[in-house]
């Protein structure tokens, strides 16, 4: 009984740590329309809002992020032009895939392939640029699964570069995220993401080239939307997938975020993806702000530390600011939690426990508390005080003892001259008389 009853406490403390991680996400009242949402932080690594961000999903378009990424790993000479065959083309028509309006014996050059890629969402550019790296869109694939391990992401798979339905084609909205906050830390991949308009360079099927608009920026501009709030975007959609949409704002409040939406319900024109990321950003910037909660060496908390007599604080400052994205109105306190009391000895650099910093809202974050100062135990420093007073003691005992005996002899030297010098003024006296 008593071992069930400790299951039950176990099973309860574990619970109530997961609704306490969850608290803050779950404060963040947002009623988006898609199935899956997923909104985090650049500048603080973090996860601000979550709604199945772990469930599988069909990334469609989205897909084509990873493509752009994966080529720029490979592509030396943007510039570099290469000739179109009907390889390029063959099935894309029965798939009923977009393209960017590029034709056989066209002579594009890379970089025209990935703006046609990422802005009209173009599976001929994405088919080209494949063949191009890796000889077939199959050895390509592989690159892009490659690609996806070395991020260390263990829920995506690839099967193809366009993003077309396939069943052993899926992520997750967190895993996607992942790929576009690496992704955009390439420069090439960042101008072209955040492109909205494009022309190509003259080509043999149109001398003029070809005009590409973002697909974003398409449906923003549909529902006259906030684009201040935006700086790049892939949107994806097939019936399977739903609307999707993997975007980046832009610095709202200080703060930069990457958002994901998945599974969004509608026919092809509609556009809930981007009105749920714009119902995001606007409930960001309209409650939120990117705080620094404690400036480097400002005092964070007391950290009481039993001793052999009494108890000891630990005065705890921050090595480093410590910024997070909060409510405008909340505020930050911190706690300092360990699996048990701290006792001495401790040793600086040793990690002690862990600091929580909690608000109105929920917990914020958690930093781990590594010790700033060196607690020796004091038994020994007893030890070590009686030793030192003990020969500070004897030292003196010593000393003393020799002054004595100093002392001493030196009064048996002054009795012995004045006998000496007794018998010698006895012995004259003695002499003069006789």
């Amino acid at each position: 009984m008593k071992r069930f009853m400790m299951l039950i406490c176990v099973f309860m403390l574990w619970l109530l740590m997961q609704m306490t991680a969850l608290m803050a996400q779950d404060d963040i009242q947002l009623d988006i329309e898609s199935n899956v949402g997923y909104v985090y932080n650049i500048d603080t690594d973090t996860a601000i809002y979550e709604k199945n961000a772990d469930n599988k999903i069909y990334p469609a378009s989205m897909t084509k992020i990873m493509t752009v990424y994966t080529a720029l790993q490979y592509v030396e000479d943007m510039d570099y032009e290469i000739t179109l065959n009907e390889k390029v083309f063959n099935g894309l028509a029965r798939e009923n895939a977009s393209v960017a309006g590029f034709s056989i014996n066209d002579k594009v050059s890379i970089k025209d392939l990935l703006y046609g890629i990422m802005l009209p969402s173009g599976a001929d550019a994405c088919r080209a640029i494949a063949i191009y790296v890796a000889g077939s869109e199959e050895g390509f694939v592989q690159l892009m699964n490659e690609q996806a391990r070395k991020l260390g992401l263990k829920h995506t798979r690839f099967s193809n570069t366009t993003g077309l339905h396939d069943i052993s084609h899926y992520t997750t909205a967190k895993e996607m995220a992942t790929i576009l906050k690496e992704a955009i830390k390439n420069k090439d991949f960042m101008e072209i993401f955040t492109t909205k308009a494009y022309q190509t360079k003259a080509l043999q099927s149109n001398q003029k080239g070809i005009s590409m608009q973002s697909t974003m920026w398409k449906y923003l501009d549909t529902i006259h939307a906030d684009t201040s709030l935006f700086i790049g975007g892939k949107t994806g959609y097939t019936l399977e997938a739903g609307h999707c949409l993997a975007s980046l704002s832009t610095k709202i409040n200080q703060a930069q975020y990457i958002t994901i939406t998945a599974q969004g319900k509608g026919t092809f024109q509609d556009t809930v993806q981007v009105e749920d990321a714009q119902k995001i950003y606007k409930y960001l910037k309209e409650n939120y702000e990117y705080r620094t909660l404690y400036k480097k060496g400002e005092h964070m908390i007391d950290i009481p530390v039993k001793r052999l007599i009494g108890t000891s604080n630990i005065s705890y400052t921050a090595v480093d600011d410590i910024k997070a994205v909060v409510r405008k109105d909340d505020e930050i306190k911190v706690q300092f939690q360990s699996e048990s009391p701290l006792k001495e000895p401790i040793k600086e650099g040793d990690k002690i426990g862990k600091l929580v910093l909690l608000g109105k809202y929920g917990k914020v974050m958690e930093l781990a508390c590594i010790s700033n100062v060196t607690l020796y135990p004091t038994g020994l420093m007893l030890i070590m005080l009686i030793f030192i007073v003990l020969i500070g003691l004897g030292y003196w005992l010593w000393i003393h003892f020799r002054k004595h005996k100093l002392r001493r002899k030196q009064l048996r030297t002054m009795r012995n001259r004045d006998a000496i010098l007794f018998d010698v003024i006895h012995g004259m006296n003695r002499n003069r008389k006789e």
